[in-house]
């Protein structure tokens, strides 16, 4: 199943959620913001599906967009980690990490056209010659630029979230509940059941957390 065809069944199952959705109007009436454009939903999510999720843009101070919190994990949050949570995913939007992501993807995939063009490569022989050398770096313990980014989006969002709620307890509680208390457990994994960036575990998240003033 393709990116695109995991997100339109997850959208399709999903159904508005009054809390959800009204921790984030709280935050956008926080934020003075115009419109209310962004939705809170739930799902129920397939294995390999993300615990929660968004999708968004911040254009001309709007955002716009939908946080998705599966019913796995909306069953198991007090209301303080849901909002946790909420604006973590909020963050997201608001800093148009998606936005980001995508730019990064378009650029490797750039990359990756003008190497094939210029060795004479099929484009899919140069895709795994890329991806070995990647691998090969990483096992030296050297980041790439997506890691890098990606982790760095993750850290931020929990900042945020932890700073407007004005306490720690909520998150750390809500991310050991989102990997049931395995905090070794890497924070993002894929459809495939593979892990994608950023690569970094809850604990780490957790005593990122527990740094922050």
């Amino acid at each position: 199943m393709c990116v695109s065809e995991q997100l339109e069944r997850i959208e399709q199952s999903s159904v508005v959620d009054e809390v959800i959705q009204s921790f984030i109007d709280d935050h956008l009436e926080q934020l003075n913001s115009p419109l209310r454009l962004v939705s809170g939903r739930r799902f129920e999510a397939q294995p390999n599906d993300p615990p929660a999720f968004s999708r968004g843009i911040y254009v001309c101070n709007v955002p716009i967009g939908a946080i998705y919190v599966s019913n796995q994990l909306y069953n198991v949050l007090d209301r303080d980690e849901l909002r946790y949570i909420v604006l973590h995913e909020m963050c997201h939007i608001l800093h148009n990490n998606s936005a980001a992501n995508v730019l990064l993807e378009l650029s490797k995939t750039g990359f990756n056209l003008l190497l094939s063009k210029w060795a004479k490569m099929p484009l899919h022989e140069v895709e795994d010659i890329v991806g070995g050398v990647k691998a090969i770096i990483k096992e030296f313990g050297y980041p790439g630029v997506e890691e890098q980014v990606k982790k760095s989006q993750e850290l931020n969002a929990d900042k945020y979230a932890v700073i407007w709620m004005g306490k720690r307890e909520p998150a750390i509680s809500a991310l050991t509940k989102m990997v049931q208390g395995n905090i070794e457990k890497l924070s993002h994994i894929t459809r495939y059941g593979s892990f994608e960036f950023p690569v970094i575990t809850i604990k780490e998240r957790i005593e990122a957390i527990k740094r922050l003033p």
